[in-house]
This record gives C-alpha cells, structure tokens and sequence, in this order.
C-alpha cells in the first residue's frame, strides 16, 4: 500500500502526501512517530480494528484538522498530544473510553463528537485544549477523571449527563463555567473540580437535596491564602421545573 511501512499489524511509518489518509485495514497498532511531520495531512481516518495509538503517533503534522477515531481502540495515551492545529475528533459510536492526556494541549481543538457508548474520560484526556467553548457531555458517561479539562480557558459551558457518577480532582480546573448542573446519581466528587475558574459568579445547581457522601469536603471551595467558599450550591434542583 503506498506510503504506509506495516510490519505484524503495526503501521510504523506513513510517508504518503495525501489530504485526507485512511489507515488500512488489517492496522491493529499505530507505533510512535507513525504519522510524523507528514505536512499535507489535513484528515487523518483510522480503521475499525485498530486498538493501540502509540505516545507521539501523530506529531508536527502542521496541517492536520480532523482526526476520525473508531470504537476499537483501547489505547490511545498521549497519542496526540500536542498536536496543536487540531480542529475537530469524531469518536465513533462503539468507543467506551478515552485514554488519559490523549488530547493534552491540542490548543486548536473546538469541537468534538462524543458517542452514546462513551463511560470514561481519562486524566487530563483534553487537558489545555484552550479553544473548547462548549460541550455536551453524552448520556451514558459514568467517570470524568482528574484534570480531564483543566485549563481548557475559553469552556464557559457543560451539560452533565444523569448517567454521571463520579467527577474528578481538578477536572475542570482553570474552565470559566458561568453554571454548572451536578445530576443527582453523581456519588463521588473530588476536591476542587472547579478551581481557579476565574468566574466569580459561577452557580452550580445540585440534583441531591443535600451533600452526598462522597463528594470531597473541598468541591465548592478555592485556594487562595485560606480557603474561601467560592459559591453556594443550589441544593435539590430540578431542571424540568
């Protein structure tokens, strides 16, 4: 196949000039530096059956605006990081989980495609990805992890599904969120989700009557020289109302 080295089912070079790359099928692994300074690459498409994207798979491709993501893969640690001119992922429906720091410092990405079968996502999975505006999070999604959007800057909004169960430390570390609605299933709340937000009128509305146990003693707080109460919950909200 030209321009793709595949050895054993592991593609470990791409030295090809297309637009718009589609990984072959019979891929079950992306090694690392696969997809490196590949400068015509504007859409990069990876085949069902894939299951690993190796750290640095995809790095100094300067022109890369798509990544299209199957529901086969496992892994994909730290498998774009830093890929800045990344503009939009397309999660096929299928994939249950993204791997930590999988998006860390994508700066450019805007929009991503969540798909109804996503349950996890991983530490800092979209850590510093600073042009997110707004997402909606997909119903069926139990566990945000740690930092899993920190300093993501330009995020003023998140729609939390009922299925939520857990949000992590410093998730949404350093996002101004104007409001926040915590379903009432979440069980488990690390400390300070909401840190460093710069928005002084956050208002989070809470779906339980009252704390759970569970949720970190510090989730609605802020570090400054002492601990100071950031905001007041909005305790028994019923968004149908």
């Amino acid at each position: 196949m030209d321009g793709f080295t595949i050895e054993n089912g592991v593609l470990t070079h791409y030295t090809g000039e297309e637009k718009h790359v589609i990984v072959p099928d019979g891929v079950t692994e992306i090694g690392e530096y696969a997809f490196f300074m590949c400068e015509n690459l504007e859409v990069l498409e990876i085949c069902e059956g894939v299951e690993k994207i190796c750290e640095n798979a995809v790095s100094d491709c300067e022109n890369l605006k798509k990544v299209i993501i199957p529901a086969s893969i496992k892994d994909m640690e730290l498998a774009f990081y830093e890929c800045k001119g990344i503009e939009e992922v397309e999660l096929r429906e299928g994939l249950a989980e993204i791997s930590q720091s999988t998006f860390w410092y994508c700066g450019d990405l805007k929009k991503v495609i969540f798909p109804k079968s996503l349950k996890k996502i991983g530490d800092f999975a979209f850590g510093g990805c600073s042009a997110l505006e707004s997402i909606n999070l997909p119903e069926g999604l139990e566990e945000i992890c740690d930092s899993a959007f920190e300093d993501c800057w330009e995020l003023t909004s998140v729609t939390f599904p009922k299925s939520l169960k857990t949000i992590g430390y410093g998730a949404f570390h350093g996002c101004p969120l104007e409001e926040v609605v915590i379903p009432s299933g979440v069980e488990k709340i690390g400390a300070t989700p909401f840190f460093a937000s710069g928005n002084k009128k956050l208002t989070v509305y809470c779906g339980a009557e009252e704390k759970p146990e569970g949720w970190n003693v510090n989730w609605d707080v802020y570090d400054g020289l002492i601990f100071k109460k950031r905001f007041k919950p909005v305790w028994g909200f019923n968004p149908s109302k």
